[in-house]
């Protein structure tokens, strides 16, 4: 067979068809077309041809990148691979009943979301367990008071009413919680718990020349509500002696300077 005529033959194929009816639709240029064709077929990778396992679900959740503040349509999703059935489910449902299976499941759902660069939102829990908003949350209540914080986005990005997770972790520091245990309970990093508590520590020492919480704000970059929280644990730590040890354990020697001022 003529070289010409395996060109041709090559030329007859999906791909060559869906981008000539790219050209023809939007008056392109074959190049261009192919160049949206490719990235195209990228997109449905990635958000369509997932390999998934029994028990296992595709959804679209917001992106960690995406700031707080953003309206959630406008913001980028991330095609994410969750564990809707796990042995630990019946287990748990075995063993404590219907709510702690549902908790079981909130839990392993965030943690997958985020280990895969997305955050899901109570509204995205509410529809994938089949309950309502009001119930998860009071079930994100439920676990945050045994310590365990969900990694969502609204507390991710700090969010609504709740308690920013910055100060729950210094709160864990200040009650004397490892930072091993931090790390667990919280799903931060080392790193990112040392910086939380070097902001802190800087709060505490502009609280005590007297700043105001709107100036500590302004001189610090953070929100006001991080501002009032975190002059709120220092207060608090000063009144309670075995917090107040573990405020000075992390002042060290910024409190010499404090002192001589």
């Amino acid at each position: 067979m003529e070289n010409h005529e395996v060109e041709r033959l090559k030329s007859k194929n999906y791909q060559e068809a869906i981008i000539q009816n790219i050209c023809r639709d939007f008056n392109m240029s074959p190049i261009i077309a192919k160049a949206y064709y490719q990235q195209m077929e990228k997109y449905f990778e990635e958000h369509l041809q997932k390999k998934l396992k029994p028990g296992e679900i595709v959804y679209e959740a917001t992106s960690k990148e995406e700031p707080s503040g953003k309206m959630i349509k406008l913001c980028l999703k991330k095609a994410v691979i969750l564990t809707l059935n796990d042995g630990d489910d019946l287990e748990a449902l075995e063993k404590d009943g219907l709510s702690a299976c549902r908790r079981e499941r909130i839990m392993r759902l965030s943690e997958e979301a985020m280990s895969q660069g997305a955050y899901l939102t109570c509204e995205d829990l509410a529809v994938i367990l089949t309950s309502s908003v009001s119930t998860i949350k009071r079930d994100i209540q439920f676990l945050a008071k045994a310590g365990t914080l969900v990694p969502l986005r609204g507390r991710m990005k700090d969010i609504g009413r709740a308690t920013t997770h910055k100060a729950k972790i210094v709160e864990l520091f200040l009650e004397n919680y490892q930072f091993t245990e931090i790390e667990q309970i919280s799903r931060h990093s080392e790193k990112s718990i040392e910086r939380y508590l070097k902001d802190f520590t800087q709060v505490s020492i502009l609280i005590h020349k007297g700043l105001s919480v709107q100036e500590i704000r302004q001189v610090m970059g953070i929100s006001k509500k991080l501002a009032q929280e975190y002059s709120l644990l220092y207060q608090q730590a000063l009144k309670d002696p075995f917090k107040s040890r573990k405020l000075k354990e992390l002042l060290g020697p910024a409190e010499q300077n404090i002192k001589k001022n």
